[in-house]
């Protein structure tokens, strides 16, 4: 999906929002609570190619026409489309699996239908979702991004998904009367807040929190914690919980600044599909893989091979594989066929146990 890279979005997003003050066998295992604890410890000098986790990798070349695309914020996936954000503040909307370009809007400004600061996008039942971090707004838009309503939230949201009865958003600032998982109706009126935090969230490694399962729900992963929560109608409910053993975090960390300096290994994104886990966390200045899974087998851990033709990055997940939008020029040995493609959907469809 998104970004350059995991620390541009990091500072981009403190710019943006200022802000004061088990065992270690890589098995997955179930605890009293059915939460599935997925164990990770056998990553270290671990190398893992692209071969040993994905049967086929797809690229989808989207052809741009004569606009200029810029980096990648964000996109996400339904079964005939793709829709994708930029940093030059444009909404794209492409078809698949041809790759071609549907419509394109850029609509900065402070009027009706207007944003300012384009981040996260969401689209679920023909709508098409966006959250305008600088302003508040989300602007609801139907599939071929002809804008219809919005509304406004009274917290700054560092990420949001569309549920059947209204919205979820990660607070970037959660306090004692609004934690970091709000519930919202379709309005944006505030139904219920959970997940009390006391987290300074001042850095930012990944900014994507919320991930559509394989079975179609909706999971939650907090930044710096280990629990993965689904959400439900009763509200969230823990679903998995990262053991890292003696690299857990340590508890009581009031900033995330203050994560990476303790040395122990953290969540940055998670991916939930019918039979495993996937996980992507930080080491010490070092991005990390885990596929768990469910059914207890051992787990296959490491570091990407880097020196593979397309890098492995997953920012989102659709059906059976691991997708990333790629913008070409980031890309030194790929190269399109045509040069109206200014990005490439990349799908890593995984080996099933």
């Amino acid at each position: 999906m998104r970004k350059p890279t995991h620390l541009l979005h990091a500072a981009c997003l403190a710019a943006l929002f200022p802000l004061g003050g088990c065992n270690g066998n890589g098995n997955a295992t179930g605890n009293e609570k059915e939460t599935i604890v997925i164990n990770i410890a056998d990553y270290r000098d671990r190398i893992l190619r692209q071969s040993d986790f994905a049967t086929r990798i797809d690229t989808i070349a989207l052809h741009t026409g004569p606009y200029f695309m810029g980096p990648i914020v964000d996109f996400c996936l339904t079964d005939s489309m793709l829709y994708a954000t930029d940093w030059d503040g444009a909404a794209w909307a492409f078809s698949l699996p041809s790759g071609n370009l549907v419509r394109r809007v850029r609509r900065i400004g402070h009027g009706h239908g207007e944003y300012a600061s384009l981040r996260a996008i969401d689209a679920k039942d023909s709508c098409v979702y966006f959250l305008d971090s600088q302003s508040g707004q989300v602007l609801v838009n139907n599939a071929r991004l002809d804008f219809e309503r919005s509304f406004r939230v009274e917290f700054p949201a560092l990420d949001f998904a569309k549920t059947d009865d209204g919205f979820l958003f990660c607070n970037l600032m959660a306090t004692p009367q609004l934690h970091r998982l709000v519930h919202t109706d379709d309005e944006g009126r505030m139904l219920d807040s959970y997940l009390p935090s006391g987290m300074e969230l001042d850095l930012i490694y990944e900014s994507r929190t919320f991930t559509q399962g394989e079975d179609g729900d909706t999971y939650f992963a907090e930044p710096y914690a280990n629990e993965v929560y689904r959400w439900t109608e009763q509200g969230p409910q823990p679903a998995f919980r990262t053991d890292y053993g003696k690299d857990n975090l340590e508890s009581g960390l009031k900033k995330g600044s203050e994560a990476e300096r303790t040395g122990h290994a953290f969540t940055t994104s998670v991916f939930v599909f019918n039979d495993r886990l996937v996980h992507r966390f930080f080491k010490e200045g070092t991005t990390c893989y885990s596929f768990a899974p469910l059914d207890g087998t051992p787990a296959l851990q490491g570091r990407p091979d880097t020196t593979a033709c397309i890098p492995f990055g997953p920012a989102g997940q659709h059906a059976d594989a691991l997708a990333y939008l790629y913008h070409t020029g980031d890309l030194q040995r790929w190269k399109p066929q045509r040069d109206s493609c200014e990005a490439v959907l990349v799908l890593f469809h995984l080996k099933r146990p």
